[in-house]
C-alpha cells in the first residue's frame, strides 16, 4: 500500500464514521488528535498497525 492509499484510508474511514480528528485518536489508542491531523496531510508515516486496526475496524463495520 502506498503512502497515498493509506493517508485515503485512514481519512474515508474517519470521514465515513462521522469522526473528527480528535474522535479517531481516541478509537486508535492516540492522546492527541494532532498525530491524526500529521497522518493525514503525510507529515508523519502511518504504523501498519494503525492500518490494520482501521482494517479490522471497516470489517467489524460491515458485518454488523
Amino acid at each position: 500500500m502506498t503512502k497515498e492509499e493509506k493517508i485515503a484510508l485512514i481519512k474515508d474511514w474517519r470521514k465515513a464514521n462521522g469522526y473528527t480528528q480528535e474522535d479517531a485518536a481516541e478509537e486508535l489508542g492516540y492522546a492527541s488528535r494532532v498525530t491524526i491531523g500529521y497522518f493525514e496531510i503525510g507529515q508523519r508515516p502511518i504504523p501498519e498497525y494503525v492500518i490494520k486496526s482501521i482494517t479490522q475496524l471497516n470489517k467489524g463495520a460491515s458485518n454488523e
